[in-house]
């Protein structure tokens, strides 16, 4: 490409007319005045102050992105116009490929082209209605005026000091599509979230880690989840479902052998002759009360050649109604307890009522070799916890990005 060397008319510093024969505008680095290449460079306006440039890149700077060559022509800085943000928009051209831009907000790069895609004109919608373009479905996220700043080097159009384009611009990351409305023309640019590491080894850029502004989340950005939490996603799941597996079965294959039942029905205690067979697992003992609206309390001992084995209390209630138009209930009329028999043979009950409402009939089911399948429901609940960071790390990184624009 060829590099036409001139000198700015007002301070006579050496700059360099870049960017092929669609150049409007050339901008001094030094003094600020904006000049008119087809008017052997006269000054047409200026900035109040000359925009420089320190990181990354100069203006010149060659470097290949998405398989193309480009060379930075000029840099331009805008700002919204309600201040909240501020950003830098480098002109790229190619000789095969033409004119592209490529933009630096918080650290991010953005790559854009003008499409010719015919699009309405979006703004008054809320943020996230679809927008369609090209068959692509993208989302309403912003609509804001962009201010110019500054600028330096060359330029496809003049860009004064203060010069307002309204913009609104559309997601589908990594895609960004900016619909952009000045002087009664509108303008439909098409852009690609880029790496800041690839961009900046693409201009030969040596600078370490990417300077990403804290807390930001780009537009355009695609999330990235975390390689070790991908990682762990994939050694946890097979566990995950091993462990539900083995869990389901027990409840519904090994839930023990019923060895009595009987129902507690009198204002008196009663005893029952219980004969247990094995005592490897234990035993359940499963009760359910016909409480309603109301509570019961049972008290049941366990005993064997007159010592005790075992005594429970047990309170159980239930209430129900309806309030505002929705029912509502309170508490349960199922209980559940394990016992761990000392030896096979054969066991006294003694169960009672011993308060409540009023007399509440209980049904007692006791069954022996009862499996416990809780600590695998356990463990299952454990091994979820690595599953669920994942989806709980992308609804922040989503509620980052969104988080101003729903405010709005």
């Amino acid at each position: 490409m060829s590099v036409r060397s001139v000198n700015c008319t007002r301070c006579s510093a050496p700059l360099e007319l870049l960017g092929g024969h669609r150049i409007e505008s050339l901008s001094c680095g030094y003094c600020g005045a904006i000049l008119d290449p087809h008017e052997r460079c006269k000054v047409v306006g200026e900035y109040a102050k000359a925009l420089e440039i320190t990181w990354p890149f100069k203006l010149g700077l060659s470097g290949r992105l998405k398989g193309i060559d480009f060379v930075i022509t000029g840099a331009l800085s805008l700002r919204t116009a309600d201040g909240s943000s501020s950003w830098l928009e480098y002109q790229l051209y190619s000789p095969l490929r033409g004119y592209a831009f490529l933009s630096l907000e918080g650290g991010h790069f953005v790559l854009s082209r003008r499409v010719r895609y015919r699009v309405r004109w979006p703004a008054g919608l809320p943020a996230k209605t679809r927008v369609l373009a090209n068959g692509q479905r993208y989302q309403k996220f912003s609509e804001y005026k962009a201010v110019v700043v500054s600028a330096v080097g060359a330029l496809t159009w003049l860009a004064r000091p203060g010069d307002e384009t309204r913009c609104v611009d559309c997601i589908a990351p990594p895609h960004i599509l900016s619909v952009e409305r000045a002087a009664g023309e509108t303008e439909v640019h098409l852009g690609e979230y880029l790496e800041a590491q690839e961009v900046l080894s693409a201009f030969g850029v040596e600078a370490g880690r990417p300077r990403y502004q804290r807390g930001f989340v780009h537009p355009a950005q695609p999330y990235k989840p975390w390689t070790w939490l991908s990682d762990l996603h994939g050694a946890v799941k097979p566990f995950l479902l091993g462990s539900l597996l083995i869990a389901g079965l027990i409840a519904l294959l090994f839930d023990g052998r019923e060895v009595y039942r009987y129902r507690l029905d009198q204002p008196v205690p009663v005893r029952h002759e219980l004969n247990i067979s094995s005592a490897r697992n234990p035993v359940a003992i499963l009760l359910q009360a016909g409480v309603n609206n109301s509570w019961a309390s049972y008290e049941f001992e366990i005993s064997r050649d007159g010592e005790t084995v075992f005594s429970l209390e047990q309170e159980l209630s239930y209430y129900h109604g309806v309030e505002g138009g929705e029912r509502w209930t309170e508490g349960s009329r199922k209980a559940k307890a394990l016992v761990r028999f000392p030896a096979p043979g054969r066991y006294q009950v003694l169960s009672a009522q011993t308060g409540g409402d009023r007399l509440a009939p209980l049904s007692v089911s006791i069954r022996e070799n009862y499996v416990v399948s809780r600590y695998f429901w356990i463990l299952s609940a454990v091994l979820l916890l690595p599953l669920g960071l994942a989806p709980l790390r992308r609804a922040h990184f989503e509620s980052a990005r969104w988080a101003d624009e729903m405010e709005d």
